[in-house]
């Protein structure tokens, strides 16, 4: 894999943007510290994976959850519980973890037209999303459907890890941070995030 791709979709990354961790739960561990305060709203499919929810209930987060179907979750919920609580002044999530491809334990993934759509959700909402994608790379057919990441990079943090198809017992993970180029807040967190874990200072790795 070159450099400065990410995963067999090839997502465009510079080094400084691409954190290697110890498989996809310290991933999502990180990025849930980055990005969370206690009693934030974060949407999650039902079922979904165990470890992710564990690190949410752990980060005090306070959880809601959207079945999937045939097509992988329904995003159509997902827009309807946002327009009412737009319209109830009811707090909107901070956070959406999913398992686009191959969910686990669903086996399903995401529709095209899905993915667009909670792209464009993400946008108009301004929440984050983590896209696990721990499963693309079992994957064989021609299809290759578009990552959330590449719809929407501002709002997405990107998890993608080899240990699936090559030395299962060796746990890493790729993680691309929503848009790390742009200045918002989340950038800014993660980056410093990112120097503390690489041991760019004497800091401990805890919750930003």
């Amino acid at each position: 894999m070159d450099p400065g791709e990410v995963g067999a979709s090839c997502i465009p990354a510079k080094e400084d943007e691409i954190l290697v961790t110890y498989g996809s739960t310290q991933g999502i561990d990180l990025a849930v510290n980055v990005l969370l305060n206690p009693g934030d709203h974060v949407w999650v499919e039902a079922p979904s994976f165990f470890s992710a929810l564990q690190s949410l209930r752990i980060a005090g987060a306070r959880l809601t959850s959207f079945p999937i179907d045939e097509h992988g979750v329904r995003v159509d919920l997902i827009e309807q519980a946002l327009l009412e609580a737009e319209s109830s002044c009811a707090p909107l999530p901070k956070l959406l973890y999913i398992m686009p491809t191959f969910h686990n334990p669903g086996g399903v993934t995401l529709s095209a037209e899905r993915r667009v759509r909670l792209a464009g959700l993400a946008r108009r909402y301004n929440f984050f999303i983590i896209e696990d994608d721990a499963y693309m790379e079992l994957n064989f057919t021609d299809e290759q459907l578009p990552t959330l990441y590449s719809l929407c990079p501002q709002r997405v943090i990107y998890l993608n890890t080899f240990s699936k198809i090559i030395a299962p017992g060796i746990r890493l993970l790729g993680s691309c941070p929503e848009g790390s180029h742009s200045e918002n807040e989340a950038s800014h967190a993660w980056r410093q995030h990112r120097r503390v874990y690489a041991g760019d200072s004497g800091q401990s790795s805890g919750a930003t």
